[in-house]
C-alpha cells in the first residue's frame, strides 16, 4: 500500500525541492513531462521582477486569440525581461530548460538572453533577415519567405545553471558576475534597432516556463555510427566569444569554477544534440588559450595564464571516448618574448607597415613560405596534440585559421628569393618586378598557395608519424565571422521578393545598399561559388586581397588529409552543386556555417552583447539539409558567436543523428528514386557493409506519402535507430516535414 500512494505522489508532483511542489507538466519538444519550477504570462503576470529598456516600451496585444508582450518594431534597440526562479532551489551545476511561447503569424526576430547558462541564441520566422544589416560587419543578409504556420509555437534551450551570472547587463570577458542560484535569474526578449531588420513586427512571446530535468541523460542521442572500418562524419562547433564564464584569475568570480567542468558541460550538451566532435580554441588571435608551452620553448616561446587547462580538459575527455576531438589554432607564428610571430617576416607588396587597418592584429605575423614557420608550427602540433599520448585514439586533427593579416601573403626580400630559385625564373625577383610584369603575380599567388599547402602537410604529418593514424588538417582561410561576403563592390541583400525590399531601401538610413538581388539568380549564377574564390583589393591604402588570401581547393584535389573549408548559412550559399565540388578534396568536404556575431546591436542597458541568429522550427536546418542534398560534406563545422547551444533541438537531433549514420564515402545522387523532385536521395554503396541512402526533402513544405524505390535488397533499417522498415515491394513510404532528413541502411 505505502509503495502505491509513494508512486501516485510521484505521478502528481515532486516535492523534495525545499519543500515546493513541482507539478510534472508536458514540456514539449523531444522532452514530455518535466517538473515544472516557474511560469511567467507576459501579458498578465505582476509577481516576477520585471524590466524593460527605454522603460515602458513594451506593450500588452492579442495574436492570434492569445496575449502576448511585444517589443514594437519601429525605432531603436529595445528589450523586456523577466526574473524567474527566484527562491525556487535552483543550483549551481544541475541542469534545467527554460522555454518561450513565441508566434508564427508574421516576419520577426526575437532574441533570449537566458542569463543562468551565459546563453544567447536568436531565431527569426517568415521573411526576417536574422542578423542585422548594421553592425561592425557585412553580415551576408538574406531575405526569404519562409512559410508562416500561424500557430503558437515553442523555442527551448536546456542548460547548465552557472554558479554566478551577469544580471541585466552582461559584462565582456571576465567582468563581474553578480548573481547566484538562489535568485533565480533574467530572461531577456531583445531586437534591433529597425533600422537594422526592417521586415521585423516586433518580439513577441505569450510564456516563458523554468523547467527542472532531473536526468539529463535520458535525453543523450545514442549515436548509430557506420562501422570503424568505414570513414566516418563529423560535427562540430567552435565559440568566438564562448569562454567568458571562465575568464579571470578569481575562480570564485567565474560564471563556472574550472575550464574542464565547464567543457564537460559542452560534452553533455553534444551528448544531448547529437554530435561527436569535440572543438577547443588553443590559439585566438594567435594567443595561447591554456596550454602548457614548457617542452618545446617555454614561456619565451609562447606566453600562457593558466598552462595546464589543456592537460586537464583532456583528462575529462580521456574519460568521454566516444568524443573525437579537433583542436582550433588561429595561428600567426609563436606569440612569446622570443617567438617566430613577434620577428613578423610578412611583407606588404605596397610598401605599407600594416596590410590593414587593424594595427592590433599585425602584432604577430607568419610567413608560410619561411622555413622557420613550419618548425614553429610542428613544434606547436607537437606540444598541444603529438605529446598527448591518452588522447591519440581520439584525436581527430587539428584544425587552422588565419585571421586577417596573420598568415599574409609575404613580399619579402627572402621570400621573393625563394619563389625565384624554387620556380627558376632567369632574373632576381623584385616587388615592382610583380607589380610591371601581368604574368608574374598570378604566378607568384599560385607559388605561395602550394607553400601553404606544403605547411598544412608538415603539420598532418606530424601528427601521423606521432602515431595519430589518418590524422587530418582542416585550414579556413575565410577570417571573416559572416563569412566570405559577395564579390560585389556594393553592400548585397539576396531576397526572393524585390518589391518589398525596394521600398525599404529607398528609406532614410540605407544609402549604403545599392545592390538587392534575386536568389534564384546569385544560385543560377553561382555567385557564391566566385565570391569563396575572389581575391579582395590590393590597391589603395590597405591590402586586403594579401592579409586575407582566399582558399585555393584546386591544390587539395589530391592531398590525403587536408582540407580547404567552405562557408556556408544563407539559402543562396547552398543552393548550387557548384561551390561544393569547388571545395571537395580527395577525402572529402568540410562545410563551416559562418554566424555573424551581431556585435553590440541591441540596447546598451543589456551589456556586452553578441549573438548568433537561426530560422526558426523544421527550418533551422536548412543549411544542413541542402548541404547534404548537393554536397553531402564528410565534416560540418559551426563557427559561432558564444556560448553554443541550439533552439529547435527536435530537428537537429533529427538532422545530427541521420547524418551521422552515414559512412563517408562516395555517393551518387539517384534521380529516379523518389516520386517527388524536391526530394533528393543519396546513395551509399560499400564493399561489405550494405548500401546506406540519405533521403532529403529540399522543400520549405512538408511532403506526403513519398515513394522512395530502394535499389540494394537485404535487411531494411531506419540508419539513425536501428529500427526495422516497412517496405511494400522495394519501396518506403515516407512522410517529411520541411529539411528533414532521414537515413537508410540495407544490410547484405
Amino acid at each position: 500500500m505505502k509503495t502505491m500512494v509513494a508512486l501516485l505522489v510521484s505521478l502528481l508532483c515532486v516535492t523534495c525541492v525545499y519543500g515546493q511542489e513541482r507539478p510534472l507538466v508536458d514540456a514539449g519538444g523531444v522532452f514530455g513531462e518535466l517538473p515544472l519550477i516557474d511560469e511567467i504570462d507576459c501579458a498578465t503576470d505582476v509577481e516576477h521582477e520585471f524590466f524593460d529598456g527605454p522603460e515602458g516600451v513594451s506593450e500588452v496585444v492579442d495574436i492570434m486569440g492569445k496575449k502576448a508582450r511585444i517589443l514594437p518594431p519601429e525605432g531603436d534597440a529595445k528589450y523586456f525581461a523577466y526574473r524567474i526562479g527566484e527562491e525556487k532551489g535552483l543550483e549551481a551545476g544541475k541542469t534545467y530548460l527554460v522555454t518561450v511561447e513565441y508566434p508564427d503569424d508574421a516576419a520577426r526576430t526575437t532574441i533570449v538572453q537566458v542569463r543562468g547558462g551565459d546563453i544567447v541564441r536568436g531565431f527569426s520566422t517568415g521573411q526576417a533577415l536574422g542578423d542585422t544589416l548594421y553592425g561592425y560587419t557585412r553580415n551576408n543578409s538574406e531575405s526569404i519567405s519562409y512559410p508562416l504556420s500561424n500557430e503558437w509555437q515553442q523555442w527551448e534551450m536546456m542548460f547548465k545553471l552557472h554558479k554566478k551570472y551577469p544580471g541585466l547587463e552582461n559584462p565582456r570577458g571576465k567582468g563581474k558576475r553578480i548573481e547566484e542560484p538562489e535568485e533565480g535569474f533574467l530572461v531577456v526578449i531583445t531586437q534591433a534597432k529597425h533600422q537594422s531588420i526592417p521586415l521585423s513586427q516586433g518580439a513577441a512571446v505569450a510564456r516563458i516556463r523554468l523547467f527542472e530535468v532531473p536526468d539529463e541523460s535520458k535525453y543523450y542521442v545514442d549515436l548509430k555510427q557506420p562501422p570503424k572500418e568505414l570513414p566516418r562524419r563529423h560535427l562540430f562547433f567552435r565559440e568566438e566569444m564562448g569562454d567568458s564564464a571562465i575568464s579571470g584569475n578569481d575562480v570564485n568570480a567565474r560564471g563556472v569554477k574550472s575550464a574542464e567542468l565547464y567543457y564537460e558541460y559542452k560534452v553533455d550538451l553534444m551528448r544531448f544534440l547529437g554530435m561527436n566532435t569535440f572543438t577547443r580554441d588553443l590559439l585566438e588571435f594567435g594567443w595561447n588559450q591554456g596550454w602548457d608551452p614548457s617542452n618545446h620553448g617555454g614561456y619565451e616561446w609562447y606566453h600562457y595564464s593558466d598552462k595546464g587547462a589543456w592537460d586537464r580538459i583532456l583528462k575529462m575527455l580521456a574519460k568521454n571516448k566516444d568524443f573525437y576531438i579537433l583542436p582550433y589554432y588561429e595561428y600567426a607564428g609563436s606569440s612569446g618574448k622570443n617567438g617566430l610571430g613577434k620577428k613578423r617576416y610578412p611583407k606588404t607588396l605596397n610598401g605599407m607597415e600594416n596590410y590593414t587597418h587593424l594595427a592590433w592584429l599585425e602584432k604577430q605575423q607568419a610567413d608560410v613560405t619561411h622555413p622557420d614557420t613550419i618548425d614553429d608550427a610542428v613544434r606547436l602540433i607537437k606540444a598541444t596534440i603529438a605529446d598527448k599520448k591518452q588522447n591519440h585514439e581520439q584525436f581527430l586533427g587539428a584544425w587552422i585559421r588565419a585571421r586577417p593579416a596573420q598568415i599574409p601573403v609575404s613580399f619579402s626580400k627572402d621570400a621573393l628569393a625563394r619563389f625565384g630559385k624554387e620556380t627558376e625564373q632567369p632574373r632576381k625577383v623584385r616587388k615592382s618586378t610583380l607589380k610591371n610584369k601581368k604574368s608574374m603575380l598570378p604566378a607568384y599567388y599560385d607559388w605561395w598557395n602550394l607553400k601553404r599547402k606544403e605547411f598544412n602537410g608538415a603539420l598532418r604529418d606530424t601528427m601521423r608519424e606521432a602515431g595519430i593514424e589518418d590524422a587530418i588538417v582542416i585550414y579556413t582561410s575565410d577570417g571573416n565571422e559572416p563569412g566570405r561576403n559577395l564579390a560585389r563592390k556594393n553592400k548585397s541583400l539576396v531576397v526572393d521578393n524585390k518589391g518589398d525590399w525596394a521600398s525599404i531601401l529607398k528609406g532614410e538610413g540605407h544609402h549604403q545598399w545599392t545592390d538587392v538581388l534575386m536568389v534564384d539568380d546569385v544560385i543560377s549564377k553561382d555567385l557564391h561559388n566566385t565570391a569563396l574564390l575572389h581575391r579582395r583589393s590590393i590597391s589603395g591604402e590597405h591590402e586586403w586581397g594579401h592579409a586575407d588570401p582566399p582558399a585555393d581547393p584546386k591544390n587539395y584535389k589530391d592531398a590525403e588529409g587536408m582540407f580547404m573549408t567552405m562557408s556556408v548559412k544563407q539559402q543562396y550559399t547552398v543552393g548550387s552543386p557548384t561551390p561544393f565540388e569547388t571545395f571537395r578534396a580527395k577525402d572529402g568536404l568540410v562545410v563551416l556555417l559562418h554566424y555573424p556575431l551581431n556585435e553590440t546591436t541591441m540596447h546598451k542597458d543589456l551589456g556586452y552583447f553578441v549573438t548568433d541568429v537561426e530560422r526558426h522550427g523544421p527550418f533551422v536546418m536548412m543549411a544542413e539539409a541542402m548541404s547534404l542534398a548537393n554536397g553531402d560534406p564528410r565534416y560540418i563545422g559551426y563557427m559561432v558567436s558564444s556560448n553554443f547551444n541550439r533552439g529547435f533541438t527536435k530537428y537537429v537531433r533529427d538532422f545530427n543523428m541521420n547524418f551521422l549514420a552515414l559512412p563517408a564515402v562516395p555517393s551518387e545522387v539517384i534521380s529516379s528514386a523518389a516520386n517527388n523532385e524536391a526530394v533528393v536521395v543519396r546513395e551509399y554503396k560499400t564493399d561489405s557493409h550494405g548500401t546506406w541512402y540519405a533521403i532529403i526533402n529540399t522543400s520549405m513544405q512538408p511532403v506526403e506519402a513519398i515513394n522512395i524505390n530502394l535499389s540494394a535488397k537485404g535487411t531494411t533499417t531506419f540508419a539513425a535507430t536501428g529500427k526495422p522498415v516497412n517496405l511494400q515491394a522495394s519501396v518506403l513510404e515516407l512522410d517529411l516535414y520541411p529539411y528533414q532528413v532521414v537515413s537508410i541502411h540495407v544490410a547484405k
